[in-house]
């Protein structure tokens, strides 16, 4: 089990959809809190949703956000 928590934007206040340019800041951890990865808002990941570059999960729930949305998931780790 992955734990992310993630700030995304596009433009503030704008829905993230299928197509949208996200930047996100986030940690990634295991069910224990040891970390596995980190973006900072200095070195933010920057991707397109719907380009398969990020797990269809993470995807899903991204969708439909805020761009300015703060939020906290939990993801399977069979996704």
């Amino acid at each position: 089990m992955m734990m992310m928590k993630q700030q995304s934007s596009e433009q503030d206040g704008e829905l993230i959809r299928v197509g949208s340019q996200v930047t996100m800041s986030y940690r990634l951890a295991l069910s224990d809190d040891t970390e596995v990865d980190l973006a900072s808002k200095d070195d933010p990941l920057i991707f397109n949703v719907g380009d398969g570059d990020m797990l269809p999960a993470l995807e899903e729930l991204l969708v439909g956000l805020r761009a300015s949305a703060k939020e906290s998931f939990i993801i399977a780790a069979a996704e």
